[in-house]
């Protein structure tokens, strides 16, 4: 069941995205993300009160979330993570549709997002539904932004890249 996230789901999430987070062990290059921060329960009050925050609930636990913020003139996916052992059953791309669906309701025109080029669950899955990488010259400059500041961060810029969905 996907529903909007509450209040009290948030101190949930960072477990969530960590489970999630495992998948980069199998990853060549990238197995130090498993090891990484989640996002904080303080980050998600912020995203849940600014954005759209959904999570997918399996028997009573919840088993996957994404999160979004406006960005732009977008709203912008922070994360999507499922558990590791629910991965692979659909629930992230349903996860992604009823955002996207909330998200033209609401009027936004775009979802955004920032991921790699070169992981089958990341840009394929993404570009799958819809997404694409804006050329160069007609990336926003939040998107660009963002980008950097990944970069500064320790994620290898020549495997990121934004990605918009027009809703």
């Amino acid at each position: 069941m996907i529903r909007p996230a509450r209040p009290d789901d948030l101190a949930k999430l960072p477990a969530v995205e960590a489970s999630a987070a495992t998948t980069f062990l199998a990853a060549p290059g990238l197995a130090w993300l498993a090891e990484s921060e989640a996002i904080s329960a303080e980050r998600h009050i912020e995203l849940l009160e600014s954005g759209i925050t959904l999570v997918a609930e399996l028997e009573g636990a919840i088993v996957g979330f994404i999160c979004s913020e406006p960005l732009g003139d977008g709203l912008h996916i922070r994360e999507l993570s499922v558990r590791h052992a629910s991965q692979g059953k659909g629930i992230g791309l349903s996860l992604l549709e009823e955002l996207a669906s909330r998200a033209a309701s609401a009027g936004w025109p775009r979802l955004t997002l920032t991921t790699f080029r070169d992981l089958a669950w990341n840009a394929p899955f993404y570009a799958r539904l819809g997404f694409e990488e804006p050329h160069d010259e007609a990336l926003a400059p939040e998107l660009r932004t963002q980008l950097r500041k990944e970069a500064e961060h320790g994620l290898p810029p020549e495997r990121r890249c934004a990605m918009v969905l027009t809703l």
